[in-house]
């Protein structure tokens, strides 16, 4: 186990939080060892140096993984799972199904066999020909799948299917340099798109959040939030809660909200 990292899960656990399983693929820790460009090379020209990289990585994910679970238990850990060197802008699909699938479906199948419940799996980049191949990957019902810009939200939460929860995708590039306006119409464009998947949706960025993104866009993807971020059945004209949220959320469309905004005046989420 990683003492680093066996650190944070205890003050994870300290404080309720659930203990971070190693995420990542062996891709990504492989690529790490012998370098991005010499690592895409050597599936081409040495292909068995390759699978003794991925053996080696996925060996060492599953030793901390069982580590983990033993101390905490697998109803108390999760893991974020980042998948950015098999996207399709690096590699086919067939190089993802011969060197990454068999190793990626190892390890998930060693936390589904445990008993893990809370995974998110982020498919960083381009991954639409991958998407099929995920069906053959044991994952627990409700699985988190995450995707970035370059993904289209209502074809992925078709192939993920209805047991699976979808998440994304909300231009970071925008969020960070984008106008207020530009960030409330992406925001939209994401709710209006997302809420169609019957497994349910989660609005996120579509890797990380830019540290530097302005205030004024955070406010306008939280105003849009608050105008879009409802299913159908829960927008009754009739309800004048709703409509309260509806009338501020409409009157930050056009500007961002005050940065002093009166605690009084704040604007809580629907939690139904």
């Amino acid at each position: 186990m990683v003492p680093l990292q066996d650190a944070f899960n205890r003050i994870c656990r300290e404080h309720g939080f659930t203990a971070s399983l190693p995420g990542g693929t062996p891709t990504t820790i492989s690529s790490s060892i012998v370098g991005r460009e010499n690592f895409l090379r050597w599936m081409g020209k040495y292909p068995e140096v390759v699978h003794k990289l991925q053996r080696k990585s996925t060996d060492f994910i599953l030793r901390c993984a069982e580590r983990t679970i033993a101390k905490y238990g697998a109803e108390n850990c999760g893991v974020y799972a980042g998948v950015p060197m098999e996207s399709n802008q690096l590699i086919s699909a067939s190089m993802f199904e011969t060197f990454a699938k068999p190793y990626i479906r190892e390890i998930f199948d060693c936390y589904t066999s445990a008993g893990v419940k809370s995974i998110t799996v982020h498919l960083c980049g381009d991954h639409r020909a991958n998407l099929p191949h995920w069906k053959d990957i044991p994952l627990p019902g409700r699985t988190i799948f995450s995707i970035g810009d370059e993904m289209d939200l209502e074809r992925t939460g078709e192939e993920i299917g209805k047991d699976n929860i979808l998440a994304g995708n909300v231009n970071c590039s925008l969020l960070c340099a984008g106008s207020p306006e530009e960030v409330f119409a992406e925001v939209r464009r994401c709710l209006e798109a997302g809420r169609k998947h019957p497994g349910g949706f989660v609005l996120m960025p579509a890797c990380e959040l830019p540290p530097d993104t302005p205030l004024e866009n955070m406010e306008a993807l939280g105003a849009a939030l608050f105008e879009y971020g409802y299913y159908p059945s829960s927008l009754d004209e009739n309800n004048a809660e709703t409509r309260n949220w509806t009338k501020h959320g409409a009157a930050a469309a056009g500007r961002a909200l005050p940065r002093n905004r009166p605690h009084s005046e704040t604007v809580l989420f629907p939690c139904s």
